[in-house]
């Protein structure tokens, strides 16, 4: 087994400064400024247009650490950029440690202290906390050979998650491409969700309120409750178990989701949308979520699925009413109100047809990318907690 060293022993870590927000920018004016937010994909929001110390100019390559939140390292590979409050650096390795070394080694670790802090809005990492951090101690070689075989790994994982972005990518441009983005040429005639919906009471609908329905009512087994879990990568999924019982259930039938309904989530996370799957088995909604069972006539789920998320004419609307682009305050008057165009029910078939076709590539890369995930992550625990 080898030896194991805290992090404070071979590097430094730097806090990012405190730059004043009434000199951000978002024009092209001043110096591109880190934040959290910024991290995942290494490029910036906005600009600090004041004055700035050298020192806290982050460079490409360098590694950097999110301090609210999810406790992740990311390598910046964006321009020069100021390092802002709740990120911080690390940085002065001694020539003992390998830093990508550090880059692997530290995951699994902040993943565990993320794992292990009360949480109470957001969670908070502290440098200390970092610089406390212990990882296993090899010579150099050692730890260029261990990071070579992680690289490796790491690529593979990489090209699969990039294949399954480009592919999620295809279906916003089928919708434009064959629907246009509502300023164009081809005018269709519009309705909205209410002129949509079945023509019958509680065809629009959301789940019980207040102390209707209490989180102790439920069981391990019974009729299925959805929540925004289920819907909140637009894609419908199992995810967290939660039932009634039958006889419990009868009471709450009126909030029944039936296959091919439409939910939108207007609590929490708001704005996801999905089109609940044929095989949805006799369900409930909660009080987080808007469920619409629509004219299948008139219009396909799928359409209206895409329509929400990916037509600007749509989006427009959203922005509007939803007050502001994170989508907050959905309720079930602005899902009701939504307007959307209405291509003839034949066009609308054949783009169902040809999603269906690109989700079915989707599922395939979902499988990939979720063996190398596995796959990497088995050897990175592998190598850091002394298995050979």
């Amino acid at each position: 087994m080898p030896s194991t060293i805290s992090l404070g022993e071979v590097l430094d870590v730097q806090n990012g400064f405190a730059f004043k927000s009434e000199l951000f920018s978002d024009g092209d004016a001043g110096m591109p400024l880190i934040r959290i937010r910024d991290l995942k994909k290494s490029c910036t929001e906005v600009r600090f247009i004041g004055e700035y110390k050298e020192e806290y100019v982050v460079n490409t390559g360098d590694y950097l650490i999110g301090m609210d939140g999810d406790f992740e390292i990311h390598q910046w590979q964006g321009e020069p950029a100021l390092l802002n409050q709740r990120v911080c650096r690390l940085k002065g390795f001694s020539n003992n440690i390998e830093p990508e070394y550090v880059y692997y080694a530290i995951q699994e670790k902040l993943r565990e202290i993320h794992e292990n802090t009360a949480f109470v809005t957001v969670k908070h990492l502290s440098s200390k906390q970092i610089k406390s951090i212990k990882i296993p101690f090899h010579p150099i070689e050692e730890q260029r050979r261990i990071v070579d075989i992680l690289k490796r790994a790491d690529g593979i994982r990489r090209l699969r998650k990039q294949a399954q972005d480009t592919a999620r990518q295809l279906i916003p441009a089928l919708f434009i491409d064959m629907f246009g983005d509502g300023r164009e040429a081809r005018v269709f005639s519009t309705a909205t969700i209410q002129e949509l919906a079945e023509p019958r009471k509680g065809s629009i609908r959301t789940g019980p309120f207040g102390s209707q329905l209490k989180h102790s009512e439920f069981t391990d087994s019974g009729i299925p409750v959805l929540g925004i879990d289920n819907v909140v990568t637009n894609q419908f999924r199992w995810t967290t178990e939660r039932y009634l019982p039958p006889e419990k259930y009868q009471k709450f039938k009126r909030f029944r989701v039936f296959p091919g309904d439409i939910i939108v989530t207007i609590m929490g996370t708001t704005g996801r949308i999905v089109v609940t799957p044929d095989d949805l088995p006799e369900s409930m909604s909660t009080k987080h979520l808007c469920v619409v069972s629509l004219q299948k006539d008139v219009i396909q789920p799928c359409y209206a699925w895409a329509s929400i998320l990916f037509d600007p004419y749509v989006r427009s609307q959203i922005g509007v009413s939803g007050h502001g682009a994170i989508m907050e305050g959905w309720n079930t008057s602005i899902v009701k109100n939504l307007r959307l165009r209405l291509p003839p029910i034949q066009t609308q078939n054949e783009f169902v047809a040809r999603i269906e076709s690109i989700q079915s590539i989707l599922r395939q890369q979902e499988v990939a990318q979720s063996s190398a995930e596995s796959s990497f992550q088995s050897l990175l625990h592998r190598a850091f907690n002394g298995v050979r």
